[in-house]
């Protein structure tokens, strides 16, 4: 029973007076928890022009929860105002200053303004310089009145400004960002991916060209695609694909000082001007390629070779590219590190010579980051690894030319075009993946037709400068089948020979790499439009969106509005507490006013509220006193029998 009346008796005196500032507080922490959720829910939410806007809701609910923070704050400050006067005897105008600022924002700013030492504050130098009545001390110390003490009453005063003042910055709270959002499945793209490619017709070959004369950029441009938007994505895909490979062999070149220097009366047109010393420096290689010129006779203000070249469609016949089982061509080149130069001195061989292989050959890619954004489509791929030739795949289809039959393994696994052997039937050579469950296929007719106009634009049949017949086989073709030379002409200028026409791009380039890139690159995109089957990547449309976007560290004003709304609540119902013997709870009542008023005994006979003001910014009181205790009437001591009360003069 003893703790039930305790209880009875702490709810009393703690908790009921002050219910309704404590259902504040309740509601103006809800209101922040509120918007914390309403930011979350509609963070990266794109902006929807129909519906309500974040804004107006965030300020709504920043508003209400600033009404509510102003109940507590002010009723705090209220009651604050006794506790200060329950403490010790103050200057009068201590109470109006207080009150005042539980009031709001005027009364805050003019208590914090109060605050400040009396030198720095302008208004009582103002009021000094100005003062237009008499009967007050000139003393400008007298004049002066500072608000001294009252921590809590201060920070009441500071959080009451800061809750006027929150609106603004929860707009903070609230920006803006572009974003890239995915429309509803009405705008799906397809991609085509190849499964069989039916045949090397002229789009191949004009894609092969293009290769050689087009950057990357460019190339990447004529992946073929639908996109019905301004912006599109894709998903990852796999398709048969043509890479490059390339190695620098310049280590494998062997050197000849006993050669007749007579290559360049071989490849040049007119061979009525025939030259060759036995003594000449040659430049060879493994797969027979050479480059010989005559030594200090031949340089860039002469004649000189200045490179050569070989292609093959049969591994065997290159010097690092034996391991490729689905080589489409292979391209070896020695060339001089010079240029034409007719005013130079320099002769053969005292330029560096340089050697290369490049190779082109059917593979696997996977492509990845696919995006179309208006008008530009980007994407990266890279060789899928794992996939390999299928060994049961290419085989012949004619019964009476196997293996068995005598057919040599050679023709059997040969990729190559040849004008005797092409004629076999074969399956599709097929691609298949590391597990064994995707797979791609490439059909004979494609692959000797890819292959045939390989060996056209790489290479050239130089045999009718032996006076041999040129046959359609590129194995009967002499090495080298392709060649870069420059002669001095009659006016002092270089005239240029070379064949094929592709000589002339690799010669120009000091690095041959990119070049087979872009071919490799080019080859692909005519291989995925060229597909029998209708395969289909998927893709997604997309729509630039405005979106918003929280600014989380802003809503620390919030937070700590509310920590110290609650800390000045539950300090002031604290020190109430404690002094319960003296004050009570009795906040902004008019009515304790005027039951202390009666203690008051120097404001008598003042009329204006200037003169109030004047004599109460002058006088110490102890508002607690009793009436017994001041020796005074209450009706004695509030203003004189007759006086007109300030504010009533009309």
């Amino acid at each position: 029973m003893a703790s039930k009346r305790r209880c009875g008796e702490l709810f009393s005196s703690l908790i009921k007076p002050w219910w309704f500032q404590l259902f504040s507080m309740l509601v103006s922490i809800g209101l922040v928890v509120s918007m914390m959720f309403v930011l979350k829910g509609s963070n990266g939410k794109p902006v929807n022009g129909n519906d309500e806007t974040l804004n107006a809701k965030i300020s709504a609910l920043s508003t209400a929860n600033g009404v509510f923070l102003l109940l507590v704050i002010g009723a705090c400050l209220s009651q604050q105002n006794w506790i200060l006067f329950s403490e010790e005897s103050r200057c009068l105008y201590d109470f109006q200053t207080v009150s005042d600022a539980s009031r709001g924002l005027q009364g805050s700013l003019r208590l914090l303004f109060m605050s400040m030492r009396c030198r720095h504050r302008l208004r009582d130098h103002l009021a000094w310089l100005s003062r237009r009545r008499s009967g007050f001390n000139n003393s400008k110390h007298d004049i002066c009145y500072h608000f001294r003490g009252g921590t809590i009453v201060k920070i009441g005063a500071v959080a009451t400004c800061l809750a006027a003042a929150m609106d603004p910055f929860a707009q903070k709270l609230i920006s803006f960002d572009e974003r890239e959002s995915f429309v509803t499945e009405d705008g799906r793209v397809d991609l085509r991916g190849p499964d069989v490619y039916a045949n090397a017709d002229f789009e191949m070959q004009a894609a092969i060209a293009f290769g050689f004369s087009a950057d990357a950029e460019a190339i990447q441009q004529q992946t073929s695609f639908l996109c019905p938007g301004a912006q599109c994505v894709f998903e990852d895909w796999e398709s048969l694909s043509v890479c490059s490979r390339c190695h620098n062999i310049t280590d494998r070149l062997e050197t000849n000082t006993l050669s007749d220097g007579g290559l360049s009366n071989v490849l040049q047109f007119d061979q009525r001007f025939f030259m060759f010393d036995t003594n000449s420096t040659e430049y060879s290689l493994p797969n027979g390629l050479f480059l010989n010129n005559i030594d200090d006779v031949y340089g860039p203000s002469r004649r000189m070779v200045y490179m050569t070249m070989s292609g093959t469609a049969d591994p065997n016949k290159t010097v690092v590219m034996n391991d490729i089982d689905t080589l489409i061509w292979a391209q070896t080149i020695i060339k001089v590190a010079t240029k034409p130069d007719p005013g130079s001195n320099d002769t053969w061989p005292s330029f560096g010579v340089r050697a290369s292989e490049c190779a082109l050959y059917y593979c696997v890619r996977r492509y990845e980051n696919a995006k179309y954004n208006n008008s530009r489509i980007s994407f990266t791929s890279e060789k899928l690894k794992g996939a390999e030739r299928d060994p049961e795949s290419w085989a012949s289809l004619t019964s009476a030319l196997q293996a068995s039959d005598g057919l040599s393994d050679k023709v059997l696994k040969s990729l190559a075009y040849h004008p005797h052997d092409s004629f076999i039937r074969r399956s599709d050579l097929r691609l298949r993946s590391a597990d064994g469950t995707g797979g791609w296929n490439v059909s004979d007719t494609a692959v000797y037709g890819i292959s045939y106009y390989m060996q056209t634009f790489f290479a050239t049949c130089l045999n009718r400068a032996i006076r041999q017949n040129c046959t359609q086989a590129v194995e009967d073709w002499i090495i080298p089948n392709g060649f870069y030379l420059s002669a001095s002409s009659s006016d002092g200028r270089q005239r240029e020979d070379y064949r094929p026409s592709t000589a002339k791009v690799l010669w120009a380039t000091d690095d041959i790499e990119p070049i087979f890139k872009n071919v490799a690159a080019s080859m692909s995109n005519a291989l995925r439009r060229g597909a029998d089957a209708d395969v289909k990547g998927n893709g997604t449309v997309l729509s630039s969106t405005t979106i918003y976007k929280v600014v989380w560290p802003w809503i620390t004003l919030h937070c700590l509005q509310e920590i110290t709304a609650l800390f000045i609540l539950v300090i002031t119902i604290r020190s109430t507490h404690l002094r319960s013997n003296r004050i009570d709870v009795w906040k902004s009542s008019e009515l304790a006013v005027f039951a202390k008023g009666a203690t008051l005994t120097g404001l008598g006979g003042l009329r204006t509220k200037q003169e109030l003001e004047e004599k109460a910014k002058k006088t110490k009181v102890d508002l607690l006193k009793t009436s017994k205790e001041a020796g005074l009437n209450a009706s004695d001591n509030l203003l004189q029998t007759g006086q007109v009360t300030p504010g009533d003069e009309s």
